[in-house]
């Protein structure tokens, strides 16, 4: 099972504290690592995190057999945005739980494992003249600025995180103003739960900050997941006063040269069909919802059935370019 900060004790408390609204804590003794809380008025239990984590694991219990149903009964499991690299395939058609996957979004990441160098990568991935773009565009910024960078990984102060905090609101708000876009993120109640995350996650590993100064000023915040062997792109945003420099492709190289600095495996682009993403990603993994029922339960399985229904009309609603209700009705979770 891989240590990410959603199955972290760290992720839980804080989600229960800003969106728990008093809910108890449950657990089951067939699925280890996630926690979940139970839907006020259905038997409906829902992982801690909700549709805020974006990516989530769990496992089979180590010692011995999935156990029966019975604590299950009538109810049913949902976990978000399970990626297809951590999803566990341990049920048997002898066991009475029953799960259905479904679909949500894809995914796309980098896997370093062929690649020797940064050099290597970008040479295999880009043709040569965006190469030449790309560190054209770093010289420039970096003789006509004063540049520098920074990762904050595993250690980073009160003082300095409320100032990259306070940079990092002003920056996206400064970008989707620009864009005339809505984003959650900037959502006060999630904000705030962000606030209060990202510290401690930063301090134990479980996250990071990169950032590119000019000067005492962040023009590039980058906070990401991080495991082990891996970091994930969670929310990006730079200074479009700095946009003629291309500094997405700054940022992300550099981050990448880190990976081969530190034996750092994959790196998750995230979410979304954007032609970046593309252009950069050796492979791609689908986010699905994972419902488990109880096979011996009608009331069960009838939930189960019309939550997976839910999920795929919500699904086509999107295809046919009905999103924005989806879009600002997914601040915080789904009751």
């Amino acid at each position: 099972m891989k240590d990410i900060a959603a199955n972290s004790k760290i992720y839980s408390s804080t989600w229960l504290k800003h969106f728990g609204n008093g809910l108890i804590e449950n657990k089951f003794n067939f699925i280890d690592h996630i926690s979940f809380v139970k839907n006020k008025i259905l038997p409906i239990y829902i992982n801690i995190g909700k549709n805020l984590s974006l990516g989530i694991s769990y496992s089979k219990p180590l010692n011995g057999p999935i156990e029966n149903a019975k604590k299950l009964k009538n109810g049913v499991i949902l976990i978000y945005h399970v990626p297809t690299y951590y999803s566990p395939d341990f049920l048997n058609h002898n066991n009475a739980i029953g799960l259905h996957k479904i679909y949500d979004s894809t995914g796309y990441l980098i896997d370093f494992k062929s690649f020797d160098s940064l050099d290597s990568y970008l040479k295999t991935t880009l043709s040569q003249s965006r190469i030449k773009k790309i560190q054209r565009n770093k010289r420039l910024l970096e003789s006509r600025h004063d540049i520098s960078y920074k990762w904050y990984y595993g250690e980073i102060s009160e003082t300095e995180y409320e100032k990259v905090f306070e940079s990092f609101r002003k920056l996206l708000e400064k970008r989707y103003d620009d864009k005339q876009e809505y984003n959650r993120h900037l959502n006060d109640h999630i904000w705030n739960f962000y606030h209060e995350l990202f510290f401690p996650l930063i301090n134990t590993k479980n996250a990071s900050f990169y950032i590119i100064y000019n000067g005492s000023e962040p023009i590039s915040i980058c906070f990401n997941y991080n495991t082990p062997d891996s970091i994930k792109g969670a929310i990006s945003v730079f200074d479009i006063d700095f946009a003629k420099y291309e500094i997405g492709n700054m940022y992300l190289t550099n981050q990448f040269e880190i990976c081969f600095e530190n034996n750092i495996r994959i790196f998750d682009l995230g979410l979304g069909n954007y032609g970046y993403k593309n252009r950069w990603s050796t492979d791609t993994y689908t986010l699905d919802h994972h419902v488990f029922y109880n096979k011996n339960s009608i009331i069960s399985r009838t939930l189960a059935k019309g939550m997976q229904k839910y999920f795929q009309t919500k699904l086509e609603l999107k295809k046919k370019g009905v999103k924005n209700i989806f879009v600002k009705n997914q601040n915080v979770q789904i009751e």
